[in-house]
């Protein structure tokens, strides 16, 4: 097979297939059936009765069925992308003229503590709905999708929950080795 020229776009990750998913089944008028079923979708299965969801399957590939189906559900309640924004960092904004956060920590610690699939979909959508339905829709498949998966991995679950808190508090994700490499080079420098 030949290497592919340099000016073909190379195929997008999960992120972009939740994303490019989303724009067709939420942005396009003709998939309002679709969207609404799988806004009241309450199990699996009845995300297996919604053509759309068929779509999703086949883009993502090999998947855990549940924790798929937990991301749709989820993301037919976002209505605009903000794809350069992190969700942690939206949800720990503050919100115009308060010092409160967009979503308050103990709120939060539910989502990050939520184990049972449908609470995991319950407490992103109310994250959703606190963000005034408008979030990285990428980042934010990925991350219902790591949460709903936790059972069969729960080094991913970790890893997703650690990335959203440090980017609510505000703190730079940073590789513990690179950290202490820096720190190495500051005191050995005169």
């Amino acid at each position: 097979m030949a290497d592919p020229s340099p000016h073909t776009p190379s195929p997008p990750g999960r992120q972009g297939h939740f994303r490019q998913w989303w724009r067709k089944v939420v942005k396009d008028d003709h998939m309002r059936g679709d969207r609404a079923e799988l806004r009241r979708a309450s199990t699996t299965n009845l995300c297996l009765f919604v053509p759309m969801f068929h779509d999703l399957k086949e883009r993502i590939g090999p998947a855990d069925l549940d924790a798929l189906a937990a991301a749709a559900r989820v993301l037919v309640h976002v209505r605009d992308d903000a794809p350069k924004t992190a969700l942690g960092k939206a949800l720990g904004a503050r919100r115009a003229g308060s010092d409160f956060r967009v979503m308050r920590e103990l709120r939060l610690r539910r989502l990050i503590q939520a184990e049972e699939l449908e609470d995991v979909v319950r407490q992103f959508r109310r994250a959703v709905a606190l963000l005034d339905r408008t979030a990285n829709v990428g980042a934010l498949g990925v991350t219902v999708y790591a949460f709903a998966s936790a059972a069969k991995a729960p080094d991913r679950r970790d890893e997703v929950a650690r990335k959203l808190l440090l980017d609510y508090y505000g703190a730079p994700a940073t590789d513990d080795r690179s950290a202490n490499t820096e720190s190495d080079r500051e005191t050995s420098e005169p």
